[in-house]
């Protein structure tokens, strides 16, 4: 299968229409959505058709603002494993107008991967009698925990960053990668190397906040939210984080 966006997209309005406006409005909502759903169109110009959607409400509806976002699944291969493997890369663009007819755009990624707990390390290396290596370091057994990644840029130009770069620093953030199908020796693998790179959901969202503010292309205005969840294994609750700021906030603190 070649990359590509797979599936279905799902495209969401929100308006300013109150809840006792007439049922006409709601209808050209409707059926303006529904001609939305019959458009084929370059996902390269989706900013442009997003935008001219939002003004096509603002004017039919007589709305005072609105909002448009449009959900999609991107599937690329990744040169993992002996069979090589799917990566899959949630996507959600947006575009809301509001009444001055002043334009926001907004790019979220999404991606799911795993991190080993480093919480328990030093007891279990102690329990099991495991010493440190050369570099002070300890590999020791822990639990491991499905993590969930995301980061949204929103600004007031269309975005050229390439999200699959985006999508990249959020995967180099977590201790290790999902598999489609592998041998146990390359699960091992992949388990092994987790281990050895441990982290908190925090630190994967400092990480990955930190390599995204590196990419070339992303305005220093841009505001950047990028949130992390850990569905933790042997806790009856999740972990979470997240850092929103923008963009020439986060370079200033780094230099």
């Amino acid at each position: 299968m070649p990359d590509g966006y797979c599936g279905s997209f799902r495209v969401e309005a929100f308006t300013s229409v109150s809840t006792g406006a007439e049922s006409a409005k709601f209808g050209i909502i409707k059926d303006s959505l529904e001609k939305f759903f019959s458009i084929k169109f370059d996902y390269s110009k989706i900013y442009t058709v997003l935008g001219e959607w939002t003004g096509y409400l603002v004017e039919k509806a007589k709305v005072n603002s609105c909002e448009l976002h449009l959900s999609s699944k991107f599937v690329q291969h990744a040169s993992v494993g002996k069979f090589g493997d799917l990566d899959y890369i949630d996507l959600e663009f947006g575009v809301s107008r509001d009444a001055h007819s002043t334009l926001r755009f907004s790019l979220k990624v999404s991606v799911e991967g795993f991190n080993a707990c480093p919480c328990t390390m030093g007891y279990t290396s102690e329990i099991l009698g495991i010493k440190k290596d050369s570099k002070g370091g300890v590999f020791s057994v822990t639990h491991n925990q499905r993590t969930r990644l995301s980061a949204t840029l929103t600004s007031s130009i269309p975005f050229s960053v390439n999200f699959r770069k985006l999508a990249g620093r959020l995967r180099e953030s977590m201790g290790g990668h999902l598999l489609e199908k592998g041998t146990d020796l390359e699960e091992a693998r992949i388990v092994i190397d987790a281990h050895k790179n441990s982290r908190l959901i925090e630190d994967a969202v400092r990480e990955a906040a930190v390599g995204i503010s590196a990419e070339q292309g992303i305005d220093s205005e841009t505001n950047l939210r990028v949130e992390g969840t850990s569905l933790e294994s042997i806790h009856h609750h999740d972990a979470y984080a997240i850092m929103d700021l923008k963009i020439s906030e986060l370079r200033s603190l780094l230099d």
